[in-house]
């Protein structure tokens, strides 16, 4: 029962490698919503994978979860600048908003 349960978590790993991958795109691509659809599945999907404590995992699991975590900082990363640069975006659109309404007072 052991070695089908390592076959299984590998599967499921690598599906949430997969899953993540695409994250990583829609990210890229500014494709939020597209990206959020993937997390609710990608979250559900990651709480099955690790619901059963194996006795012993393997190296291939191992360097999957490495990877998956690597995945993961990169995907924090691409959100994190792109909240920036919106956050920069909305600044500016009130600094010209203030600017016309000013104008527009003048007149």
């Amino acid at each position: 029962m052991q070695l089908h349960e390592q076959r299984q978590r590998r599967f499921q790993l690598a599906h949430l490698l997969r899953l993540t991958e695409a994250m990583v795109e829609h990210a890229k691509s500014g494709e939020w919503r597209q990206l959020e659809e993937l997390e609710m599945v990608r979250s559900v999907e990651a709480e099955e994978c690790f619901r059963l404590k194996l006795d012993t995992e393997s190296d291939l699991i191992s360097e999957a979860l490495a990877t998956l975590l690597q995945l993961n900082e990169n995907l924090i990363e691409i959100v994190r600048y792109a909240q920036a640069q919106l956050t920069d975006e909305r600044l500016e659109q009130l600094k010209q908003e203030k600017t016309t309404k000013a104008y527009l007072e003048q007149l």
